[in-house]
């Protein structure tokens, strides 16, 4: 899968810069989508306390409060770090749709000059059929006139 994507890529039309950039805006999205995450656990796991508090499950929603918050804060560095890897990765997925590109051009290339030549090759073996075929006739034609003219 990994080496079919900058085939796939090169399908769309997608250059190594356009490939690049979008990894750059997919790692802010990421980003973006981990602060937001960890802020909305923080919010989430402040009022799971407060709604707790003073009650006899206290300690336990401080304790799933406190939960949320963390897998808020761990999910904000995964995605950061996935953000980071990505912008990493970016020039070297880029490179590989260029280099994809160049050699899809290249056999393009070399399939239109080996289609070229089969096409010359079948016309000439068009036209050699062609002129045994008449050959053929005119054989056939003369055997039957002695055979007719023998009758």
């Amino acid at each position: 899968m990994v080496l079919a994507a900058p085939l796939v890529l090169i399908s769309w039309g997608c250059s190594s810069e356009q490939v690049e950039n979008a990894a750059d805006v997919t790692a802010q999205g990421l980003d973006r989508t981990g602060n937001a995450i960890e802020s909305g656990s923080k919010s989430v796991g402040a009022t799971i306390k407060e709604a707790g508090s003073g009650s006899r499950l206290e300690g336990t929603a401080a304790t799933t409060g406190e939960v949320i918050e963390k897998a808020g804060e761990k999910t904000d560095e995964a995605l950061d770090a996935a953000g980071e890897k990505l912008k990493e990765v970016a020039p070297a997925v880029g490179e590989a749709v260029e280099k994809a590109g160049e050699k899809l051009q290249d056999l393009g290339e070399k399939a239109g000059e080996k289609l070229q030549d089969l096409g010359e090759k079948a016309g000439e073996l068009k036209e050699k059929a062609g002129e045994k075929l008449q050959d053929l006739g005119e054989k056939a034609k003369e055997l039957l006139d002695q055979g007719t003219a023998k009758e």
